[in-house]
């Protein structure tokens, strides 16, 4: 792995953060355990007890996660066939007060069985506020990543457009082929692309269906790429000929929104003040009420986390934090048109990574 140091790094801000707690912490879920190991994929959990990282893991993958890890400092490897009976004997062990637990990315099911077997003598406490604003501010090796996934994307865009985009071909099938352009990248797609065409494209989150491209319509394609597993997120709105007064007319305003809520991008502010200034363009021009989502949202080894960029956001944007801007504008029956570009916060305003 080359991003040892990064990942070091992350786990001793947690057990900077809880170290004189006597509080273990742990990780269930495959994205905060690969946040914090840079193993990817699924089947264990992390748990930090006494200064100690203990990777828990089945027989199963025992060897494969050894081998993942690399060389990485300060891993502790423990196979068990249980691996909440693995947590509990380390949490007794280190005689700990109470584990902190995400649980926001622990299911139900697994919450109440890790409160069942640490019993009322190890309390389990919620650390999801904690961990979320961790997450939220990235290092050069997370954005490097993500950087890498938009110049893929762009890539994917360019040749899409040159090799797939033709009228009569149904949406189901651009979408399938632009995701097989992605993974001709040794990449995977960070969502489910959405291709809408026509009155399809009023429907923000539209599934590609039977529908055919037909000329001089809007078409919206939003898609996004998972690079080393960090993603990024991108929307153009393209067409074949031309486009009628009206989309012309919706497409400058969605352009001059989109431009407005980049030029307010910066750290130190309110993450809603970018929504607004987005909104402001669009209410400007009489299409207020059929702007009907927020301005954007944070991105990273999920397609949608912290921070929120909305009307009702209480988030405080810095420097780090790696959001989308996306205003669009939507009339039912006829179709709409959306933007939306993938961005770091820097030191004085934002840059690109779509």
């Amino acid at each position: 792995m080359k991003n040892l140091k990064s990942l070091l790094s992350r786990r001793n801000k947690i057990a900077e953060y809880y170290g004189d707690t006597l509080r273990g912490v742990l990780f269930t879920s495959p994205v905060l355990t690969s946040y914090f190991t840079g193993i990817t994929f699924s089947g264990y959990w992390l748990f930090l007890s006494s200064d100690k990282w203990y990777v828990l893991t089945p027989q199963l993958l025992y060897e494969q996660i050894r081998n993942t890890a690399g060389r990485q400092r300060g891993l502790f490897f423990k196979c068990t066939k249980d691996i909440i009976a693995g947590v509990a004997e380390i949490a007794s062990r280190d005689n700990l007060r109470g584990v902190m637990l995400d649980f926001g990315c622990t299911t139900h099911s697994q919450a109440r069985a890790i409160i069942e077997k640490l019993g009322p003598e190890i309390p389990v406490e919620d650390c999801t506020k904690v961990i979320r604003e961790i997450r939220s501010v990235k290092d050069s090796v997370e954005a490097g990543f993500i950087r890498t996934a938009g110049r893929i994307a762009d890539k994917v865009f360019t040749e899409w457009t040159r090799t797939f985009f033709r009228a009569g071909k149904t949406e189901h099938e651009l979408a399938k082929e632009l995701d097989t352009l992605i993974l001709s990248y040794y990449c995977i797609p960070a969502f489910e692309t959405i291709i809408a065409s026509g009155p399809n494209s009023a429907y923000p989150h539209h599934v590609p269906g039977k529908r055919k491209i037909r000329e001089n319509e809007p078409v919206i394609l939003d898609f996004g790429v998972k690079y080393q597993g960090y993603c990024c997120d991108l929307t153009r709105t393209v067409f074949i000929g031309k486009l009628n007064k009206l989309f012309n007319k919706l497409y400058k305003v969605v352009d001059t929104a989109y431009n407005a809520g980049i030029e307010s991008v910066r750290p130190s502010i309110p993450a809603k003040n970018v929504d607004t200034a987005v909104r402001q363009v669009v209410e400007h021009s009489g299409y207020g009420k059929r702007f009907i989502h927020g301005t954007g949202h944070g991105v990273g080894l999920e397609v949608h986390e912290a921070p929120t960029v909305s009307a009702k956001s209480a988030d405080l944007l810095v420097k780090g934090n790696v959001i989308t801007v996306e205003p669009g504008v939507y009339i039912p029956n006829r179709g709409g048109v959306r933007i939306e570009n993938t961005v770091i916060i820097t030191k004085t305003g934002c840059k690109r990574l779509t």
